[in-house]
């Protein structure tokens, strides 16, 4: 996001009183905002190219025509309270996608983009579940085999129809205006990279060099990248100059947010999910500083904190007059209610503010009734130069054990006795560390590190996260065998 010197054109804020939806504010916009900036990008090498407001609203209506002439969708399709679902399955560059989003709207269908990552079954359950009736699809070659192969998965389910998603030059034929349209959007230039198909890749490279060339004032980012931006002081000397960096999507490592914010960025949490949109406080007047992996929920959310024990509280997202989580899985006192399964901690003295410290399904619970946190325990762990990614076990044991996977350079077979001596040998002080930190029933010890075996590698989610169950469902024999092992010598 950018405020630059291309915003020759003044901003006029729209009603903010929810009378107009999202395409009825765009429309808005192109009335009193059309030459006003929506998207900037690096055209060549030092040179900035603008799609402004009313350019924008022209390829969104002509997404709509796309769409409409294609599923034969018209204002009265979806007249019995039932909109049609049309799923998004693309790799498309950001403008195409976003007017095909926002034109999808338009027809009063339902939409729902699809992450390109998930595999053939995943796809056709979710075209099942949500009852899709049209899947538009970019042209990369791998996309169209993944919907080919999800289409014959769900094809007793639901009958799909699939359509070729726009690309750029559908939307944007030309940079001429079309009298007629009407458009909106909101006060932000979004930069983004130079549309193309197929799209530009993000990567850590590309994004911060994007980020420079078209002098952003905001980033909104994921912790990947910031984690990798971490390690260069040209890419955080280049964050410093931001107004703000803000990430989502999941928790960024404590040594690098560190690491940043000693450089002079100003680093902010936001707390969302898919299931509650963005709940907390956006950008608050002063920077957090060292305290930014705390956050503030907003005041127009009614939250309720179930204890876990440990000052570990569950944050559950109640229904409101004028807020509803998009789903309801729990009540709270007869309130239908979001129950997040994120565990937050209150900060020691700023009332109201809270770190995320782990899932309430990753917690275990011990045979004796006592619960281990392992995020934060893992995340220590992680840190040792031995150490790819490590998994704390222990659900219905009486304590607690660790499967670690070792960086390629230190891998071994697992069953060689001397090294895995040597191995638990090396990552044991970092262990004792975790112990110091951890609550007594949630210590290891040395025999209870299991290594594991380079031909069952771990899983990993989308979002580059652990897939937890599955890897503890693969190495359930390894793991009884571990515990037996303990138990035969303890009675020795």
């Amino acid at each position: 996001m950018s405020s630059q010197s291309y915003l020759s054109s003044p901003f006029s804020p729209p009603p903010l009183d929810e009378s107009l939806t999202l395409p009825e504010l765009y429309d808005w916009h192109y009335t009193h905002n059309r030459d006003y900036p929506l998207f900037v990008y690096e055209d060549a090498p030092g040179s900035l190219q603008t799609i402004s407001m009313g350019e924008g609203v022209q390829g969104i209506h002509r997404a709509t025509t796309f769409i409409r002439e294609r599923t034969g969708i018209t204002s009265d399709s979806n007249t019995d309270g039932n909109s049609q679902v049309i799923a998004i399955l693309a790799a498309s560059d950001t403008i195409t996608s976003f007017c095909t989003l926002i034109g999808a709207l338009r027809t009063g269908a339902a939409v729902f983009p699809i992450s390109t990552r998930n595999s053939a079954p995943a796809v056709a359950f979710l075209l099942a579940e949500t009852k899709a009736k049209y899947l538009f699809v970019s042209a990369e070659r791998a996309l169209q085999d993944l919907a080919y192969d999800s289409d014959k998965l769900c094809r007793k389910y639901v009958e799909v129809q699939k359509m070729d998603m726009p690309v750029f030059e559908d939307v944007f034929p030309t940079k001429r205006f079309d009298p007629h349209f009407e458009m909106a959007a909101v006060g932000v230039v979004v930069a983004v990279f130079k549309p193309r198909s197929p799209a530009i890749v993000p990567n850590a490279v590309n994004v911060i060099e994007s980020v420079i060339a078209t002098k952003c004032d905001y980033i909104y980012i994921t912790p990947f990248f910031l984690e990798a931006w971490s390690e260069n002081i040209e890419y955080i000397n280049a964050l410093a100059k931001l107004r703000a960096v803000v990430f989502a999507g999941g928790p960024l490592d404590k040594d690098a947010g560190d690491r940043l914010v000693r450089g002079g960025v100003n680093v902010y949490m936001t707390y969302a999910s898919t299931q509650t949109s963005i709940i907390s406080e956006f950008l608050s007047k002063e920077p957090p500083g060292m305290e930014w992996d705390y956050f503030k929920l907003s005041r127009a959310c009614k939250v309720h904190y179930e204890d876990f024990g440990n000052n570990e509280f569950e944050i559950v997202v109640q229904t409101t007059d004028r807020y509803r989580p998009i789903v309801i899985n729990t009540q709270v006192n007869g309130v239908d209610a979001y129950a997040t399964g994120d565990l937050v901690s209150p900060h020691p003295t700023k009332r109201g503010y809270y770190k995320v410290v782990g899932r309430t399904d990753d917690q275990i619970m011990h045979s004796n009734g006592e619960k281990t946190n392992p995020g934060p325990l893992e995340r220590m762990l992680n840190h040792h130069p031995l150490v790819e990614a490590s998994v704390i076990f222990g659900r219905g044991r009486f304590q607690c054990g660790v499967l670690i996977q070792p960086v390629q350079s230190a891998s071994f077979n697992s069953t060689n006795t001397t090294q895995l001596v040597e191995f638990r040998d090396a990552v044991w002080p970092i262990i004792e560390k975790m112990n110091a930190f951890a609550p007594t029933h949630s210590r290891i010890f040395k025999e209870m590190i299991l290594v594991a075996n380079p031909a069952k590698p771990f899983e990993y989610t989308s979002k580059g996260t652990l897939r937890r169950q599955p890897i503890i469902n693969e190495y359930r024999q390894e793991i009884d065998a571990l515990y037996d092992a303990v138990a035969e010598s303890a009675q020795e």
